[in-house]
């Protein structure tokens, strides 16, 4: 009887250790694809970041050729160009706000991912403790 006991105690734990299992994989799996997410979207905002750097210096360049361009014509350049690197910089300046959030974002995943592979590693260790911790008082 006691060893029925033992294995139906057994078989019980097994199927928990599984629900535990799944649930850690689900919660990983999870964590993994909104990481890769996240990195998706830090890859864009790079690609958007540079192309806005190569719009700046673009501009830049345009704007010291038409300063070389007519006197009449210097004024009224310079106000657009200026409003126009004014804009870019202000672009650039959001792009590397939203690199900096979402770099964040990745770090407090990491965390979350170190968190349930110690919280898992915890469980594991305690399911294992309660195990033979049953046995022995079955066993005694």
């Amino acid at each position: 009887k006691l060893a029925s006991q033992l294995r139906a105690k057994q078989h019980e734990q097994q199927g928990l250790e599984r629900q535990l299992q799944e649930k850690d994989e689900e919660a990983a799996a999870k964590v993994r694809e909104r990481t890769r997410v996240l990195e998706d979207e830090l890859a864009s905002l790079q690609q958007q970041h540079d192309a806005a750097a190569r719009d700046q210096r673009r501009l830049q360049e345009e704007f010291k050729a038409l300063e070389r361009a007519s006197e009449q014509d210097k004024h009224d350049t310079r106000l657009l160009l200026r409003n126009e690197r004014s804009a870019a910089e202000d672009a650039q300046a959001e792009l590397r706000a939203q690199i900096d959030r979402l770099q964040r974002e990745l770090r407090v995943k990491a965390a979350e991912v170190s968190a349930l592979q110690r919280e898992a590693e915890d469980r594991e260790h305690d399911a294992g403790a309660k195990a033979r911790q049953e046995r022995a008082a079955i066993a005694a």
